[in-house]
Order: C-alpha cells, then structure tokens, then sequence
C-alpha cells in the first residue's frame, strides 16, 4: 500500500497562484482580440456603405489587413491559389474612398 502524501500549503498557494496567472493572461489575450475585432468592426461601418467596388475591395483588405495581423501576406497568398495554380484568383487591395 503507497503512503498518502499531503500537499502543504505552499505547494497549494504555488499551484493557485499559477493558475491565476494562467487566467490574467488568458483575459489580456482575449482583450487583445476584442480590441482587433472592434476596430475591423469600425472599418466596416465607417466605410463599408460608401460605393464603389474598388471602394469596397479597400474596406476588405483593410479588415483583412487588421485581424490576420502579420499572417496577411500568407492568408492573400492562399486566396489567390488555386486549381491552375499561384495565380489563379487575384486580391484587390482596392482603392481608399
């Protein structure tokens, strides 16, 4: 038969307060996050109704520009991948109203 082991208090508090940390950063991260969304949001209402196609392929690219981050190179690069290859669709980054 094993021993039981008793966790100490410090070994406790060690492992609450990591958690908690844990969470502070989660909520910071999802902070983050609503305030990129917020300001694709914004985007879209400030400029979404004005027309023009190249006006609104604009507004597209910016929203898109915003919440990839540094990953938008790589997210047009697939967009324009296709059957034929590379090339196959084209991304309008669009002309600012």
């Amino acid at each position: 038969m094993q021993p039981i082991e008793f966790h100490t208090g410090a070994i406790l508090e060690s492992s609450l307060n990591a958690k908690i940390q844990g969470w502070y950063k989660m909520n910071e991260k999802i902070d983050r996050l609503k305030k990129v969304v917020d300001r694709a949001i914004c985007m879209a209402v400030q400029y979404g109704g004005i027309d023009g196609d190249y006006h609104k392929a604009w507004v597209i690219d910016q929203m898109v520009r915003i919440l990839a981050g540094d990953k938008y190179d790589q997210i047009v690069k697939d967009a324009c991948d296709g059957e034929d290859g590379p090339d196959t669709y084209r991304w309008s980054i669009g002309i600012a109203p």
